[in-house]
């Protein structure tokens, strides 16, 4: 088998990775591309149905791509079968053996592979040790909680010593508080173990907080990868800056270098390097972004605004502000005696590098 690397930091690639099921209306995946270095966490992120799953089945091997290649560490996984890939899955359902003990659960893929018991009894330290699970290895698994369960699952999956690892949505069952604990503890044990990982969530917070790499999917197809902050900051499409926290979107034709025109607002300031577009495109400005009545600079945009909701949410209040033909959404921190009130006039500003240009007009 002839192996091949033109980039050395290449671990995980993905070049062109296709699947359409017979009868279906589209492509489960479509061209999905992407590169990964050794040890990097990919978040693939999107809603229910859009291929994140099939992606993850595809580099798994429990699915069979029409197109494309994948390779990790310049081996070419095209032939090669589910129990020679080198990779560790978690499931969704955790996909446990519940007559079995913890210790028997995580000792499984050890037992096939013919290890010696005490190679197999050290590795179970190890792991029992890594998710927190000691003192817990003599009990059957619907004994445990949800997060035991989960901890059970990722252990078993990384004694292997596995290439790499693939996790299904591994925390949808668990509740809100527990999902936060839970992804940074799969977090830290995946930096601490360096073990390139590829991630399927639907859940934004978890993406941007978790993952070193986000890839947002929409009907099998890859919008954009980037870093979280690449994603939330500047996505690529509406798509990615809708389904990736809230935005004001706004209809702009080009006004020549460094501004835009927005109908109802005047000419909006945008950077110099996203002046070069022709035609319409949407401008996004995230919400937290916009100031009110607070002294902007020479260079800012500003714009007057009839405050129409205020909505309480802890540490922020969401206000809805009219201005001219559009109602703008913005965040602001919490602070009661300086919070406006439904009916009042307020002054709004933002800087040219709070403004995004889309690349596509659609939805």
């Amino acid at each position: 088998m002839v192996e091949t690397r033109t980039d050395p930091k290449a671990y995980l690639v993905a070049q062109g990775l296709s699947k359409h099921y017979p009868g279906a209306p589209r492509p489960s995946v479509l061209d999905a591309s992407f590169t990964l270095e050794r040890g990097t966490m990919l978040m693939l992120l999107g809603p229910s149905g859009c291929g994140k799953t099939t992606l993850l089945r595809l580099i798994a091997g429990l699915e069979s791509a029409d197109s494309g290649t994948l390779r990790v560490n310049g081996r070419d996984m095209g032939d090669v079968p589910l129990h020679r890939r080198g990779m560790g899955m978690v499931f969704q359902s955790y996909a446990l053996f519940p007559h079995l003990s913890v210790a028997r659960n995580i000792s499984f893929g050890l037992e096939v592979r013919g290890m010696p018991e005490a190679a197999q009894a050290k590795k179970l330290a190890e792991m029992l040790a890594l998710t927190h699970l000691e003192g817990l290895e003599h009990r059957r698994i619907g004994a445990l909680s949800g997060g035991q369960r989960q901890r059970v699952a990722l252990a078993r999956a990384l004694a292997v010593e596995p290439d790499v690892l693939l996790l299904d949505e591994p925390l949808a069952n668990l509740d809100v508080k527990l999902r936060e604990t839970m992804r940074a503890e799969i977090r830290s044990v995946q930096k601490r173990l360096g073990v390139t990982s590829v991630f399927v969530t639907h859940d934004q917070d978890e993406a941007l907080s978790t993952a070193d790499l986000v890839a947002v999917m929409s009907a099998g197809r890859i919008h954009q990868i980037g870093t979280p902050t690449d994603i939330y900051e500047r996505p690529i499409d509406r798509f990615v800056a809708s389904f990736v926290g809230r935005g004001n979107f706004l209809p702009a034709r080009r006004a020549g270098m460094g501004r835009a025109e927005v109908a109802g607002l005047g000419f909006v300031p945008i950077r110099a390097g996203e002046s070069n577009w022709t035609g319409e495109r949407m401008l996004l400005v995230r919400p937290h972004h916009i100031a009110i009545d607070v002294p902007s600079d020479s260079d800012a945009f500003r714009v007057s605004g009839e405050v129409r909701a205020v909505q309480y949410t802890g540490e922020r209040h969401t206000l809805e502000i009219a201005v001219g033909p559009h109602l703008l959404t913005v965040e602001a921190y919490a602070r009661p005696e300086r919070t406006p009130r439904p009916g009042q006039a307020v002054a709004l500003s933002w800087k040219a590098a709070d403004v995004t240009v889309l690349t596509d007009e659609t939805a």
